[in-house]
């Protein structure tokens, strides 16, 4: 499976190592393209064409993105300016994705420090406006605004100095997020060790994925789940 993977200064971070390392432990071919700061007018402009030997004439079976955070600025325009600045730069940008593959899972701007309590309605307007555009497009997309609040396991020293990026503790914690809410799609396969004197070829197997995991028991979904990212169970109990 091939994946490319794309974003601002989370995937750029320690989240995005975690989740590339993961993947590729998984037998994914992963690339990784992204910039501290980026944002879709960014990408648009300068970052397409900074990283063309990843877009050209290139297609990948999945493309995982975590971006929304340096968009909150549109908040303060008025509703014809946001209007504008979604059409010409937000959909343009998760456009340009779908063509690099039809699978595209979108995860929102991470949970910052106080956003639960209302102290980051800006940051909320971008994760709106992000989501709202990619189900206009069909894109798959993941509120993780709840990312925090939602995970007993996360804790205050997993945020870095600013509130908003993560330590490299936290970085973990996203990134199994995001696999967990992936399903572990990208399975990892096992070699069957030949028994002395078989020369026959190794035995390569997958593990079969359920037909629909969400109708599982909480234990066997997580049962699952487990097996196939690598997540330890009580984590994926906690972020379910």
């Amino acid at each position: 499976q091939t994946i490319l993977l794309v974003g601002d200064s989370q995937m750029a971070g320690p989240m995005g190592r975690n989740l590339e390392k993961s993947l590729e432990s998984r037998g994914a071919k992963v690339k990784r393209v992204s910039r501290v700061g980026a944002t879709a007018h960014w990408w648009n402009n300068t970052g397409f064409g900074k990283n063309r030997e990843a877009f050209d004439n290139q297609k990948y079976d999945r493309v995982i993105v975590s971006m929304g955070g340096n968009d909150t600025w549109v908040a303060g325009k008025n509703p014809r300016q946001q209007e504008i600045w979604k059409n010409n730069h937000l959909k343009r940008f998760m456009q340009k994705l779908q063509t690099a593959s039809p699978d595209v899972q979108f995860f929102g701007p991470p949970e910052a420090k106080g956003q639960a309590a209302g102290e980051k309605p800006n940051r909320d307007f971008a994760n709106n406006i992000y989501k709202n555009t990619a189900e206009e497009l069909g894109i798959t997309y993941y509120d993780m605004s709840k990312v925090v609040s939602n995970n007993p396991g996360f804790e205050e020293h997993n945020w870095g100095g600013d509130g908003v990026h993560f330590s490299s503790e936290g970085g973990k914690v996203f990134s199994d997020t995001v696999l967990s809410k992936l399903g572990g799609e990208t399975t990892p396969t096992t070699a069957t060790k030949p028994k002395p004197g078989d020369t026959s070829s190794v035995e390569t197997t997958i593990e079969p994925e359920p037909e629909d995991i969400p109708a599982l028991s909480r234990r066997d979904r997580t049962l699952y789940l487990s097996r196939t990212t690598g997540i330890d169970p009580r984590m994926i109990q906690a972020i379910e």
